[in-house]
């Protein structure tokens, strides 16, 4: 797992090269298209925990998701809660989602790469050709901020992982973490594997954590 204060421990840094931060664009582009039509297969895993790590509730659940006429459409193929069928439930809830249509905004699109500034790290690790990459906002305050490292394939200019969070957390939140893998071959180019999102928070006494784990795979 990527440390998120991997770009303040190492210390030097120097500028990124503009034309691999194009090539991520173009990859995140061709990404976005690939998966435009092609169906997802998503495995997702919630657990719910208490203050000190014990898990009270878990959900499981399978999907399938794509676009229909540009809409996204998730249809939930099961989903249970603790061992009891929540199936119906999830459906609507993913049915809410898909009316929003939101996504997490990369910092490595082109149409966010002007809002971020870049800076390169060196290898992953000896030996690697894989290098890091810190990215923070211009902007601290802005809406879906985001900090972190990513490791890049330079050659291909694609992302490996990443890992971040935002810069600015959300109210009663006290920590959030994302990290994604980017494991899954396509013509388009690595596409993302596994999506963890993990958060802490509360109010006054009242404290839980949680934790999302998504896995997806394209349909051939």
């Amino acid at each position: 797992m990527i440390s998120l204060a991997l770009f303040v421990l190492l210390g030097a840094s120097a500028e990124v090269d503009p034309a691999l931060l194009q090539k991520l664009a173009e990859h995140d582009a061709r990404m976005e298209k690939f998966a435009a039509a092609h169906e997802l297969s998503i495995d997702a895993v919630v657990r719910d925990l208490d203050g000190d790590g014990k898990v009270i509730h878990t959900t499981t659940s399978k999907l399938k998701q794509k676009r229909v006429g540009g809409k996204l459409k998730t249809t939930v193929l099961s989903a249970s809660k603790d061992g009891a069928d929540v199936k119906k439930k999830e459906q609507e809830a993913a049915d809410e989602r898909d009316a929003k249509d939101e996504k997490v905004e990369s910092p490595f699109e082109a149409a966010t790469q002007t809002s971020y500034l870049f800076k390169a790290l060196g290898p992953e690790k000896a030996g690697s050709s894989n290098v890091l990459i810190s990215f923070a906002p211009k902007d601290p305050g802005a809406k879906g901020a985001l900090e972190g490292v990513a490791v890049v394939d330079p050659e291909a200019g694609e992302l490996v992982q990443l890992a971040m969070k935002p810069s600015k957390l959300p109210m009663f939140a006290d920590s959030m973490r994302i990290d994604l893998e980017y494991q899954q071959q396509t013509e388009a180019g690595r596409a993302v594997s596994k999506y963890v999102l993990a958060g802490a928070g509360g109010i006054l006494f009242i404290k839980r954590r949680g934790d999302l784990t998504m896995t997806f795979s394209f349909a051939e």
